[in-house]
C-alpha cells in the first residue's frame, strides 16, 4: 500500500514501546519549548516598551504554539497514543 509516495507495510504499522516513548518525548519537549517561548514574549510585551516587531514575534509564536497543539493532538489520535495525563 502506498500513501503520498510512502510505502506502508501492515506488519510494521505497530509501534513498540520505545518508539511511542520517543514520539511522546518529542511532543512534550516541543510543547514546553514553544510554551516557554510564548510566555517570554508575552512577558516582554507586558513589561517593556514594544514595537511592531515585538508584536509580530508574539503573534507568530502564538500561531506556532496553537498549530503544534493541533498537529500533536492529531498525531496522538492517529497513532492511538496517550500521554500520562490522559
Amino acid at each position: 500500500m502506498k500513501f503520498l509516495g510512502w510505502k506502508i507495510h501492515p506488519k510494521s504499522a505497530k509501534m513498540n514501546k520505545r518508539e511511542k516513548t520517543l514520539i511522546l518525548s518529542y511532543l512534550y519537549n516541543n510543547y514546553t519549548r514553544l510554551e516557554q517561548q510564548l510566555r517570554q514574549l508575552q512577558f516582554n510585551v507586558r513589561y517593556r516598551s514594544i514595537d511592531e516587531v515585538d508584536c509580530l514575534e508574539l503573534l507568530i509564536a502564538a500561531v506556532q504554539f496553537d498549530l503544534f497543539k493541533d498537529v500533536s493532538s492529531h498525531i496522538r489520535e492517529i497513532l492511538k497514543l496517550e500521554s500520562d495525563n490522559e
